[in-house]
């Protein structure tokens, strides 16, 4: 693997499951990054003007303002619209509800949540990398 990401690397993870933050969290610091979690899209709104993360991994089903919702939201009315943003989605989510976040949400990419974290890490590093040199936004199957 590369060497840790510089700290200064911002990545909100927004997850109405406490535990699911916590070991984020852990992995994320763990590999250098600037971590922030929000419970709720409502939460990540408040959020995301004050932290200003690079990248936002966000579940889809949340209760409230659900991860299609906040996407939409953050891209349209707020400052950071050109943030990645990256669904994670479990196994009970649909093909129909994917395909829905692509049209209505205008995501930038889709991730499992059993995704193994060296491959999500990864994924991450290349991502800023792209940054880093001002290329365009990668897909994930790109960056894996």
């Amino acid at each position: 693997m590369k060497d840790k990401i510089a700290f200064t690397r911002r990545v909100m993870v927004v997850d109405d499951e406490p535990d699911i933050l916590i070991l984020y969290e852990r992995i994320f610091k763990k590999y250098g990054f600037e971590f922030y979690g929000a419970r709720s899209g409502e939460e990540a709104i408040e959020r995301v003007q004050a932290c200003r993360p690079y990248l936002i991994l966000m579940d889809i089903m949340m209760p409230g303002m659900d991860g299609f919702e906040t996407c939409r939201y953050i891209k349209t009315k707020m400052e950071p619209e050109n943030v990645p943003f990256i669904y994670l989605f479990s196994n009970k989510v649909s093909t129909d509800e994917i395909n829905k976040a692509i049209k209505y949400s205008n995501a930038d990419g889709f991730l499992p949540k059993t995704m193994e974290f060296k491959e999500l890490i990864e994924f991450i590093e290349n991502l800023f990398q792209a940054g880093q040199k001002n290329e365009p936004f990668k897909t994930v199957s790109d960056c894996l």
